[in-house]
């Protein structure tokens, strides 16, 4: 079958409704349905680019026939089943990097209300429950390792993102899903949904190249995508797509 459209849809707050409780997630129903709708319609392949665990992304999608990226891509599991790994060099790559960035994660842990997440690639600092001065903190923080450290720090709803690893963003996820599904990603039709600051990159890769990009919330940081509000709202937008009652 010729791949004639590529869907890769980010997890939380794209797909699922962002929730309190991280283990709480799950997938809105309008979106597992249209889900299944596209894994049904034929030329088109799905995929979800998540940085969480590719284990934890599995256990909240059980829809057959879905490429899962983990790791914001580092990690692929294929339809059939199959694990596409980064090579054994990227996991001593991880372990000397997670040991380098500790130190500086440990600084902001010890801010009031502050939440670490370990994603294994990334480390998420949630502020959901920090209070104004410890969300300065927080923000000169950031800052100043960005620009000390040149540690790359991507925002996203109440969450700062920290990816072990320079350069294994979802945009290096994309490339590595084309190269899986033996894709010239000039030539295929991409269509790209997320909602923060990792998925913006991704977002710009896919517009240059052609494709479509959705951003859910609003406002949209950037030009381009089409701003939907909510999980809901994008499955009503994909679903309209589907239908013909939308263009592209």
């Amino acid at each position: 079958m010729e791949l004639s459209r590529l869907w890769v849809f980010d997890f939380d707050g794209t797909l699922a409704p962002l929730v309190p409780e991280r283990d709480q997630a799950r997938l809105h129903p309008a979106c597992l349905e249209v889900l299944k709708e596209l894994v049904r319609q034929e030329g088109q392949q799905v995929a979800i680019l998540s940085s969480r665990r590719l284990e934890d992304l599995a256990s909240r999608v059980q829809v057959p026939g879905i490429f899962l990226g983990g790791g914001s891509g580092l990690e692929w599991r294929s339809p059939d089943g199959q694990h596409h790994l980064p090579p054994s060099g990227v996991q001593e790559r991880l372990r000397s990097e997670r040991a380098r960035l500790w130190p500086f994660l440990d600084q902001v842990a010890r801010l009031p209300g502050i939440d670490l997440e370990d994603k294994k690639w990334s480390m998420s600092i949630h502020f959901r429950g920090a209070s104004p001065d410890a969300r300065r903190d927080l923000e000169a923080w950031r800052t100043a390792r960005a620009m000390e450290d040149g540690m790359q720090i991507f925002r996203g709803p109440e969450v700062f993102e920290v990816p072990f690893l320079q350069g294994a963003g979802k945009v290096s996820g994309l490339q590595t899903l084309c190269r899986i599904l033996g894709v010239d990603p000039d030539r295929v039709d991409m269509v790209y949904a997320g909602d923060d600051g990792n998925d913006l990159l991704a977002m710009r890769w896919v517009l240059d190249r052609g494709g479509t990009a959705f951003f859910v919330g609003t406002p949209c940081p950037i030009e381009g995508p089409h701003p939907v509000e909510d999980p809901s709202s994008l499955a009503e937008s994909i679903r309209s797509l589907l239908e013909g009652k939308a263009r592209l």
